[in-house]
């Protein structure tokens, strides 16, 4: 699969949050490979804001996943504490990697 990537066209640096939260719900139901191809797609070809939570339950519906599955995920205090943890993690691993001497 190839997408077309115009950076030029990036109007906005989108919140992740919600789109790792989708692609986590997708992976669990052996689909999570289309769907974050879809959700790059719609970021990097298709000018589409992957922040914004209507936006990435268009793309789950289209993909299968009930609208009302990602908003229970979406609202989820353990999804949001998971990714919130990874964030944190990943920031901590690569401020130490700058850090270094």
């Amino acid at each position: 699969m190839n997408i077309a990537v115009n950076l030029n066209n990036i109007q906005v640096t989108p919140n992740t949050k919600f789109s790792h939260i989708l692609t986590k719900l997708a992976f669990r139901k052996k689909i999570g490979q289309h769907v974050l191809y879809k959700i790059y797609e719609a970021y990097f070809s298709e000018r589409i804001d992957i922040g914004n939570t209507n936006a990435l339950v268009k793309i789950g519906k289209s993909n299968g996943i009930s609208e009302q599955e990602i908003i229970n995920a979406f609202s989820s205090n353990k999804e949001l504490d998971d990714i919130n943890r990874i964030i944190k993690s990943l920031n901590l691993h690569i401020t130490c990697k700058l850090i270094r001497f």
